[in-house]
């Protein structure tokens, strides 16, 4: 965590209007502006470190609750993600050669880019409100292309 001890008044100022809560922000690197480093003193979070361990993108909040995600992969595409890192630990596979995933998110979207890329491989079996979020996704996509 941020130390509270900012050297400035005007430091003072910048921090409670940006680092508000000591959460961690996420900007788009093209807008930051009067980029300057400020006096302070830093200790990192451990927890907060080892649970971006388990981070799938930029939607993962470290501070977040939990989601258990579990999802089904077709035996068609199931090597792609026995490859990937984030997923590695945490597969399952069937003897027909499919498989199933377990993980944590802390939010709709940290997963649902994956699942949307490889529709219809893969298949969300719990959470119902990851279910109906991806579902929702998809008949918007589909009003969208038929007008």
């Amino acid at each position: 965590m941020l130390e509270k001890s900012p050297g400035t008044q005007r430091d003072t100022q910048w921090y409670k209007k940006h680092l508000k809560d000591y959460l961690i922000k996420k900007f788009y690197l093209n807008d930051i502006q009067d980029l300057r480093a400020l006096p302070c003193v830093c200790a990192p979070d451990t927890k907060a470190l080892e649970r971006l361990d388990t981070a799938i993108n930029a939607w993962h909040n470290p501070y977040g609750e939990k989601i258990f995600v579990r999802l089904w992969v077709d035996k068609a595409v199931a090597k792609y993600f026995k490859r990937k890192n984030s997923f590695a630990q945490n597969l399952h596979p069937h003897k027909d050669g499919s498989l199933e995933i377990e993980l944590y998110i802390t939010h709709y979207r940290e997963i649902s880019g994956e699942v949307l890329r490889w529709i219809p491989h893969i298949v969300v079996l719990e959470p119902e409100g990851l279910k109906e979020y991806i579902k929702e996704n998809v008949r918007e996509y589909v009003r969208r292309i038929e007008g």
